[in-house]
């Protein structure tokens, strides 16, 4: 029968202080049932995307602008390299008066029979 080595032979410990405001975190956390082993996970896809290197102290690569663009040529047109960059705004369409929808109108009166006439004067005591 094979022996079973202890934990501390096999594994080694680790603690992690996560602040009581970051809820984001702690909500994950208590929604792991391995949480040892959903970290390695993470850990080792950190490490199959960008190596071994310190997460927190990465330097942060900034994403392209959006808008419109701040370096302008002389003639006022972006440079050559910047066009088409950014998504131009949607085209402004004027509504003219005659392309609004008029309010519905509500359906002209069905004819009443002389029954109903009769029946409303006499509840109306008429």
């Amino acid at each position: 029968m094979a022996t079973r080595r202890p934990a501390e032979e096999t594994a080694e410990r680790k603690r992690v202080s996560i602040p009581k405001a970051d809820v984001s975190v702690l909500e994950w956390w208590g929604a792991q049932d391995d949480v040892a082993q959903s970290i390695r996970i993470l850990i080792r896809a950190e490490i199959e995307k960008n190596g071994i290197t310190d997460v927190a102290f990465r330097p942060v690569i900034q994403a392209p602008r959006r808008g419109r663009p701040s370096n302008t040529t002389d003639d006022g047109g972006a440079d050559e390299e910047e066009q088409g960059q950014y998504d131009s705004p949607a085209p402004v369409v004027p509504i003219s008066s005659a392309s609004h929808a008029q309010a519905p109108q509500p359906a002209p009166a069905s004819p009443t029979s002389d029954a109903s006439v009769s029946l409303l004067s006499d509840i109306m005591g008429g």
